[in-house]
């Protein structure tokens, strides 16, 4: 039997430390597959459909687009829109506080 390598997606311990009691299961579900999409593959930022958020939470795109407006009114994520309608790419980012908290 062949082992897997290990693979991870480091995940911020802020995100359990103090983000946890004040996320829904909706945001919390698109800000992990934000932080798979960008920390997962050493990236700051990552186009991101609604479709692809749909796909991988489980959840309905209205159900998605909530839970990124409310994950952008709480300063965890930038959302931004490139392109005519029809064309466009959204782009995800999460908010980075270079103060570490390693201490």
């Amino acid at each position: 039997m062949k082992i897997f390598a290990p693979n991870t997606t480091q995940t911020p311990n802020d995100l359990f430390d103090h983000w946890l009691p004040h996320l829904n299961e909706a945001e919390l579900k698109v800000l992990l597959v934000i932080f798979r999409k960008t920390f997962g593959w050493h990236k700051m930022r990552d186009r991101i459909s609604i479709s692809q958020l749909t796909h991988y939470t489980g959840m309905g795109r209205k159900a998605v687009i909530n839970a990124g407006l409310t994950l952008q009114q709480k300063g965890i994520i930038l959302k931004e829109v490139i392109g005519q309608i029809g064309r466009q790419e959204t782009y995800f980012e999460l908010i980075i506080n270079e103060i570490s908290n390693n201490s």
